[in-house]
């Protein structure tokens, strides 16, 4: 019998996460038109090998913190017809400024492995961060939402799904969980949808701490950049498997009931 693999491509990922750019499409259904267009733009935005996108100072300010305190300030970089966008790849940096122009979240191509996938989307979350566009945060997070839940369904079927398969997907699981809290533990991320994304899938998608550590070793993970808080965990899922062993003792009423 052949063994089934559940595979959630990045279509259906992105499928999921559109609606911001949908809204805006439908109140501004031209605005796409303007992405990269030489005819108004007033800066050209600089980045990655020699890459340039033609923008529109109004529209980027419109969207994103950085840019308005930029180009409203009376520093050089308000008056100058040049941007530099630094840090991040071309596939990143092109899709937050499609985002910008009312595209929905690009994907990477569907072929491309899940690793590259799992970069992209924390490097789009990292991209929004800095430059303060919430809502092209809180996409990039429901797309590592949507990779975990298509691991967390790939280890639960573990009666259907070669071992291999269900181990590998279990270790993508813990490798984004580690990736989000080596983020925030290591940096001050002003933008908590990612940590936030990722607890939830953590309790949503799991049956919770006990299987966290069964499968992915989520106190090791934490302690290796907070000693005091995966040891603290640690402790915490030890009292929860004792408790979950032994039953509980009988009730004991409070000694102000014991007369009634």
């Amino acid at each position: 019998m052949a063994h089934s693999q559940t595979i959630v491509t990045t279509s259906t990922v992105i499928s999921s996460i559109a609606q911001a750019s949908s809204v805006l499409m439908v109140r501004y259904p031209y605005l796409g038109a303007s992405y990269n267009d030489k005819t108004a733009s007033d800066v050209t935005l600089c980045f990655g090998n020699d890459e340039k996108v033609f923008a529109h100072k109004v529209i980027l300010k419109g969207a994103s913190g950085v840019f308005h305190t930029a180009f409203n300030s009376q520093l050089p970089v308000a008056f100058k017809t040049e941007y530099l966008i630094e840090g991040y790849s071309d596939a990143v940096v092109h899709a937050m400024l499609k985002y910008i122009y009312g595209s929905p979240l690009e994907a990477l191509p569907d072929m491309a492995p899940m690793e590259y996938q799992i970069d992209y989307f924390f490097g789009i979350f990292a991209i929004a961060n800095e430059y303060e566009i919430s809502s092209l945060a809180e996409a990039a997070t429901q797309g590592i939402f949507q990779i975990m839940k298509s691991c967390c369904i790939a280890a639960y079927s573990s009666s259907i799904t070669p071992r291999e398969w269900v181990l590998q997907e279990r270790k993508k699981f813990g490798e984004i969980v580690a990736k989000a809290a080596h983020l925030y533990i290591n940096h001050d991320v002003a933008d908590k949808s990612l940590m936030n994304g990722v607890i939830e899938a953590c309790f949503e998608l799991t049956p919770g701490l006990v299987w966290l550590e069964d499968n992915i070793n989520i106190t090791s993970m934490i302690e290796a950049s907070d000693p005091f808080s995966g040891r603290l965990l640690r402790k915490a899922i030890t009292g929860m498997r004792y408790n979950s062993a032994v039953p509980p003792p009988p009730f004991q009423p409070p000694q102000f009931l014991a007369r009634f």
